[in-house]
């Protein structure tokens, strides 16, 4: 590697971090209680649009529930199996 290769390098290493501030991080805010759904160790809802211009919360409880993004129940599916990743 060429001599000032190294020295941008380097300067880059120890300059840009001293340039940088971190933001302060907000407060969160719930927007959203959805009524009971049962328990769920390992079903995070996701928010996807389905193919729709509006967002959807799905969340795989013992059922797999569908919100709109006013959290009212658009759809579920009952899956007394449950869905387990393999």
């Amino acid at each position: 590697m060429h001599k000032p290769a190294i020295l941008y390098l380097l300067s880059c290493l120890f300059l840009l971090p001293q340039q940088v501030l971190a933001a302060p991080v907000k407060k969160p805010v719930l927007s959203k209680h959805i009524k009971w759904t049962g328990t769920s160790w390992f079903g995070s809802a996701i928010v996807h649009d389905l193919g729709t211009t509006s967002r959807k919360i799905i969340g795989r409880f013992y059922d797999i529930i569908v919100w709109d993004g006013a959290g009212n129940e658009l759809a579920c599916a009952d899956r007394p199996d449950g869905i387990y990743a393999p």
